[in-house]
């Protein structure tokens, strides 16, 4: 099948494209990275896969930040084959072939030149009611991150000789109302797991991974939350011939074999 890869380097208030065509680049300009900005790349990119005759596109890029899942979003509404694509691999292949990136362009260049070549395989959209517990347990852990830091501060102060007594109540009229809003997230989220109960399977599949037991795998009845948001499973290749954790700015997913969980924040698992 003739495919007309695409490297999308993304920002967040825009991103810049580059198209694979017949082993040559050929850039797709600058897009905001908005609805608007949307459309126009996808008719850049159809005018483009009807010049070179290709029956596919497939987008290649690197997740950075959750700024990419509105350009994912709508590369699955057109139809395109999706990968997100684990930084370090990348990075390994281009200096393996002596490249560097210097800029946006460059980048979206060696992510086109990286899916032409190495033809990683496409990432199945993922499915609503797992992007919708993705959002609350982010929420989830962004309460508890600044309820820790709440927490910190009053400890802290408590050496302090002259602290207000203003200050004091206010840090703990705040981590009250922090607590509180963790105890009624934890309740949604128990809720939600009840409604989908098939999420549960995911604990199991977790299981199945060598090197993964009871001890790593997140306890039922809620087999993600115990996940933190920016870590999720990944090959380094086949080089190293082991699971590792690999860190990432994105959504909390963790990824398997063709079907990943949520690959809006990062690559593929393989093997």
């Amino acid at each position: 099948m003739n495919i007309l890869y695409v490297g999308v380097d993304i920002a967040q208030a825009s991103f810049d494209g580059v198209a694979w065509c017949k082993r040559a680049p050929r850039q797709v300009e600058h897009y905001a990275n908005a609805t608007a900005g949307y459309h126009q790349f996808g008719e850049r990119i159809e005018t483009l896969r009807k010049a070179e005759g290709a029956e596919a596109v497939h987008l290649i890029v690197e997740p950075t930040a959750g700024y990419q899942t509105g350009l994912l979003l709508f590369a699955y509404r057109q139809g395109w084959k999706v990968t997100q694509v684990n930084p370090l691999q990348v990075r390994r292949w281009a200096q393996s072939a002596g490249k560097r990136a210097k800029t946006d362009v460059q980048d979206a260049l060696m992510l086109a030149e990286y899916g032409e070549r190495m033809q990683p395989p496409p990432q199945e959209e993922v499915a609503a009611e797992l992007q919708a517990l993705d959002l609350l347990l982010r929420r989830q852990q962004d309460v508890k991150e600044l309820l820790q830091g709440e927490r910190n501060r009053l400890f802290n102060l408590q050496h302090y000789p002259h602290l207000p007594d203003s200050v004091r109540q206010s840090l703990q009229r705040t981590i009250e109302q922090l607590e509180q809003e963790l105890s009624q997230l934890e309740e949604d989220i128990e809720t939600f797991l009840k409604r989908h109960t098939h999420l549960d399977d995911e604990q199991r599949l977790l299981r199945s991974i060598p090197g993964v037991g009871a001890n790593s795998a997140p306890p039922s009845p809620c087999p993600l939350a115990s996940f933190p948001r920016h870590y999720c499973w990944q090959r380094y290749g086949e080089t190293t011939g082991r699971l590792s954790w690999s860190r990432s700015d994105a959504l909390s997913k963790r990824v398997f074999r063709s079907s990943p969980l949520l690959h809006l924040q990062e690559g593929r698992q393989d093997g």
